[in-house]
């Protein structure tokens, strides 16, 4: 890679030849050659002042003049039309006024001869050039970096004498201005960095706007937030207008809250967030912190990508090609979508590559990993959200069908377990990624007929997941089957397949009492003991090659089922409580964290609330003093000033007056 740069171009393009190619090309446009005479006027009326002495400009263009830009441009235009560049092996040539960037077979020698030969083209056209260093280039305010496998990467560019400042914060500019210093950063990132150097050039961006006296409240987060309402909900451009104004005089005055961390916390964090050897990992469930070797998360990824059936890797970044498709898709069935949906899903947008993570499954022996493929900003992404929400009322119908935890627990009354009878629960392994898609795809196709819904949704979906495809450790992987968890149609997908799966299974040889599922987990309650779960669980596992299910057998009369505990009286009634795996670690949001107050308060009333709805009176109390403890742990404290939300919350509807509350504690 090497670049060119034509020394003072403004300053020596020879008018008179210059004029004589506008001519030719006014000409060749059709436009009237009295456009010529405006033009030398412009030119020959060229002088200036300087220390009260005036300087007439006899050739060349004064940067500065309105018609030297596109005059330079013509000059260049002119000059490449005479350059060959087939001696030298030049895969490619692009220009910006007087910048080119070139790729060319060579080295050295081979740029200072073609350099030679630019400058022997016109005696006041003279050139330079810079060649790459380590394998990287900068071009305009792009770095180019080639990477080991040849593909190109980027990132933004500062020259070493840039100085990072900028309109400051302090200063009395309206806060349009000042907010868009934040929003033209945060946009040139978000253009010009690919997603392996924009994590980089965002903490850049931080650190250089707290220089200039910005404060670190989100401001981008905010602006694009409100754009994006503006947008979406078409909001007339006065009101649209007023609503900006507003949101500025906000964004003036906002301060931040007093940090809740001390500067050693905030040195041992940035140490741990540097420490290239481990990762600090969220667990799969119960809110763990897992810090984990890299070399083995590495290897634990890898050994998932290993599955050819399932994962392909390819040299290339399908990013541009999949956006393509998926806007002529949308655009060739635009009648599928009403027209606000179309402007939004048709719109152009900023996209990024799908990226794979795993999340650690701790209560798992050796702790494999869940591969999460993270699709937000993906060029599929809105799209499969539209698609999963036209299947949705294809899924639900079957009598086995358990909505969520509150919706079991009105399955179980009335249910009663008898002496020779067993719960158990079932689970399919790793689902998502087994489901067959060329069947399943298939099975929607005839739900679609079914229910009179147009077969166009199919060419939709397709498209969606045709394009599935990720990128981990700068490496871009094809999944060819299965549906990525991650994926919005993926749930829908895989609950689609649970019920084409149920509709072949034959339970009547093993005196099923109930068979509840909640995606790829069932309740059971039937005859006999292991003997005969085993011997059904053999028979599950032969209905379909990919569709693989483990059982768990209640232990002690009890069984968990979500977040339920299912317990059998002696009598043989069921009772119930909240259930939590011997892994989970009852960490919620912190009450000293900056969290707006409502977010505090729904931690104690989803908390409350589900303790209502999954305790049996018998097993409340127990659970209430659970979560007072769980609180207090989280820095919640006991008030009198209570909301009168949380009243009602931790009331339940028992008439009783609630006890739990949320405070603010400070340090």
């Amino acid at each position: 890679m090497v670049s060119f740069d034509v020394e003072s171009l403004f300053t020596n393009v020879p008018v008179k030849e210059c004029l004589e190619v506008v001519r030719r090309k006014l000409s060749d446009e059709g436009i009237s050659e009295s456009v010529m005479v405006l033009l030398r006027n412009c030119l020959e009326g060229s002088y200036f002042l300087y220390c009260g002495k005036h300087y007439l400009q006899i050739d060349g263009v004064a940067m500065g003049s309105p018609v030297a830009p596109v005059l330079a441009n013509i000059w260049m235009e002119h000059i490449e039309a005479s350059i060959n560049l087939q001696p030298w092996a030049v895969k490619l040539w692009k220009r910006y006024v007087d910048d080119v960037f070139c790729i060319m077979k060579g080295g050295k020698q081979e740029v200072e001869q073609l350099l030679r030969y630019l400058n022997s083209i016109h005696p006041k056209t003279k050139f330079t050039y810079e060649l790459e260093s380590q394998r990287s280039l900068p071009f305009l305010d792009v770095k180019v970096i080639g990477r080991v496998d040849g593909t190109l990467t980027h990132t933004v560019y500062r020259k070493p004498t840039h100085t990072d400042r900028y309109l400051n914060a302090l200063s009395h500019h309206h806060p349009r201005h000042l907010q868009s210093v934040v929003t033209s950063l945060v946009n040139r990132a978000h253009d010009l960095c690919d997603p392996e150097y924009l994590e980089s050039e965002m903490s850049h961006i931080q650190e250089v706007l707290r220089r200039n006296g910005y404060k670190r409240v989100p401001y981008e987060t905010v602006i694009c937030g409100v754009e994006e309402a503006i947008t979406r909900n078409k909001v007339p451009s006065c009101d649209a207008e007023e609503l900006r104004q507003d949101v500025a005089v906000i964004l003036r005055k906002a301060k931040l809250p007093k940090s809740n961390t001390t500067a050693e916390e905030r040195s041992a964090l940035r140490d741990l967030k540097e420490n290239e050897d481990i990762l600090v990992l969220k667990a799969d469930k119960g809110n763990a912190t897992v810090v984990m070797n890299s070399t083995d998360y590495d290897s634990k990824i890898r050994h998932l990508l290993d599955d050819s059936l399932v994962y392909k890797p390819v040299s290339y970044n399908p990013t541009a090609r999949v956006s393509r498709r998926i806007r002529a898709v949308i655009k060739d069935n635009r009648e599928l979508f009403e027209e606000d949906v179309f402007d939004r899903l048709y719109k152009p947008k900023i996209v990024l590559p799908p990226k794979l993570y795993g999340l650690p499954k701790v209560h798992k022996r050796n702790v494999p990993l869940r591969p999460i493929v993270s699709q937000i900003s993906s060029p599929t992404y809105d799209l499969a959200k539209h698609v999963a929400s036209v299947l949705q009322p294809l899924v639900g119908s079957t009598s086995s069908f358990v909505k969520d935890s509150r919706h079991f627990i009105d399955i179980l009354k009335g249910i009663t377990l008898e002496p020779d009878e067993v719960m158990v629960s079932f689970d399919v392994e790793s689902l998502f990624t087994n489901v067959p898609v060329k069947e399943c795809l298939e099975v929607v196709r005839r739900k679609l007929s079914d229910e009179g819904i147009s077969e166009s949704v199919m060419v939709l979906l397709r498209n969606c997941l045709e394009g599935s495809y990720f990128l981990y450790c700068g490496k871009h992987y094809l999944q060819i089957d299965g549906v990525a968890m991650g994926s919005p149609v993926a749930p829908v997908l895989a609950n689609i397949w649970m019920e084409h799966i149920e509709a072949s299974i034959n339970l009547q040889p093993w005196a099923v009492k109930l068979w509840k599922r909640y995606v790829d987990d069932v309740f059971c309650i039937m005859k006999g003991g292991k003997q005969e779960v085993e011997q059904l669980l053999r028979y599950l596992n032969s209905i379909h090659p990919k569709t693989k299910f483990t059982y768990e057998l209640e232990s002690q009369r009890s069984l968990p089922f979500l977040d339920v505990n299912v317990i059998g009286r002696v009598d043989g009634t069921l009772t119930h409580t909240v259930y939590r795996k011997p892994t989970h670690t009852d960490r919620y949001l912190n009450a000293l964290s900056h969290h707006h107050p409502r977010h505090l308060q729904s931690v104690v009333t989803s908390l409350v609330n589900r303790a209502h709805d999954l305790c049996d009176p018998e097993y409340l109390e127990s659970e209430m003093s659970h979560i007072q403890e769980v609180l207090r742990r989280n820095g919640y404290k006991r008030s009198d000033g209570v909301s009168t939300e949380l009243r009602n919350a931790a009331a339940g509807g028992t008439g009783k007056k609630g006890h739990l509350t949320e405070g603010h504690g400070t340090r």
